[in-house]
């Protein structure tokens, strides 16, 4: 009885393999409707199962579409991923052209720029200062009777200008502190650029190892795939009998394998994409990688302590840390001395002059007229402000920054 089973059961289940065939493959339904059909009237029409029972000699043939050359898989044509069209680059190419002509990296040599404005931004001493004023206006004719006159309609035409500069000389060294933030600044810049360019490096070799990897895969799963098909059309050649299970177990697992090379060249087209856009070419650019296959690197790999000594020293985070603490320190320098006042030297020029006399003026020398002069003065000056709330405050804001980042520091 257990022999009627298994019988019924592999009879069951190639039915069943057959309509499962048609639902995934629609494509071909139409092309096995007559075998499937003799199929299923040869499994109606059959005897009662019994003791008696004997196994056909020939097996009926499974769910077409992965059982001979010919027949073209239902995923539809893999994406084109053109591996020898183009120049030729080798890695050591890839990685010059993505240091040259990446878009992330050469916004940076912007930031290093700016960085170097604000040095120049701080260094003002011994460069004057220059602040100019122009002025145009309507004036009354008569100035014991101004606002009567103006409004009267007796005015004439008035202008007025002032010129002058000055020239910083000592400011208690907060010019000296502004230089040395300004240059921290330049040096993050710097760090900054060159972390941006190792990540660029490694994802250019992340993108170019990986479609070297997707070559080597696809190629494993093309040799399991004609493997596979060779066992698949070997066996239903055959005329000896056949397992179904392990039939339909050789073609599912040869359908798993065609699936995975669609899925190796969507993801090689997709590395090639970023491979294109990390070396700064435009769309559509055609190029090709040099290497054909993964090669293994002879490599001796050293104690944990010597990497963990490279990377405190050449890690561009942890330089960043000591610059950033750095910086800090010179703020809260700088905020303390912000109190201080700042000492220069410094001129005027300043004119006034109407079309027509102005009447009712009883001082009429440079100092004193509103209307007509011409003056100049120099000197000396000191320029501060005290706001004691302000200054406490913001020099405390900057001693807690500065033991953040120091802080911060002694962790990494």
């Amino acid at each position: 009885m257990g022999g009627v089973i298994r019988v019924k059961f592999r009879k069951s289940f190639a039915l069943f393999a057959a309509t499962a065939g048609l639902c995934l493959w629609p494509g071909q339904a139409r092309a096995e409707k007559t075998e499937i059909s003799g199929q299923r009237a040869d499994a109606e029409s059959a005897p009662a199962i019994s003791e008696d029972m004997t196994m056909p000699e020939t097996m009926p043939s499974m769910p077409g579409g992965f059982t001979g050359e010919e027949k073209v898989s239902a995923l539809g044509p893999p994406p084109e991923v053109p591996m020898g069209v183009g120049p030729r680059l080798s890695i050591e190419d890839c990685v010059k052209m993505a240091l040259l002509n990446n878009r992330e990296v050469r916004a940076k040599d912007y930031d290093m720029e700016v960085a170097q404005s604000k040095l120049k931004e701080a260094q003002p001493r011994g460069i004057p200062v220059f602040e100019y004023e122009f002025l145009s206006f309507p004036a009354p004719r008569d100035a014991d009777r101004a606002v009567s006159s103006f409004f009267e309609g007796d005015v004439t035409f008035g202008q007025r200008g002032k010129i002058s500069l000055g020239i910083p000389l000592y400011t208690f060294g907060k010019i000296g502190i502004a230089q040395e933030l300004a240059r921290h600044g330049i040096s993050a810049e710097k760090e900054k650029k060159i972390e941006k360019q190792n990540d660029v490096v490694l994802k250019v070799k992340q993108l170019y190892y990986g479609l070297l990897l997707s070559k080597d895969v696809r190629q494993l799963f093309e040799d399991a795939n004609r493997h596979l098909s060779n066992e698949v059309q070997r066996r239903e050649s055959s005329t000896e009998a056949t397992d179904p299970v392990d039939l339909v177990r050789l073609k599912l697992f040869r359908y798993e394998a065609l699936n995975r090379i669609l899925d190796v060249d969507k993801k090689a087209a997709l590395a090639r994409e970023g491979l294109r856009i990390q070396l700064g070419m435009e769309r559509g650019t055609e190029f090709s990688i040099q290497d054909e296959h993964l090669t293994p690197v002879d490599f001796e790999i050293q104690d944990f302590a010597v990497y963990l000594e490279r990377n405190r020293k050449n890690n561009p985070k942890n330089r960043l840390l000591d610059i950033g603490v750095k910086a800090s320190e010179a703020q809260y320098r700088l905020e303390k001395r912000k109190i201080a006042p700042d000492i220069g030297i410094g001129g005027f020029y300043e004119f006034g002059h109407t079309v027509k006399p102005i009447s009712g003026v009883d001082l009429t020398d440079d100092f004193n007229d509103p209307f007509n002069f011409n003056r100049v003065g120099f000197g000396l000056r000191i320029k501060g402000e005290i706001n004691i709330k302000s200054y406490l405050a913001k020099t405390k804001a900057a001693q807690a920054e500065y033991f953040k980042n120091s802080l911060n520091k002694s962790i990494a």
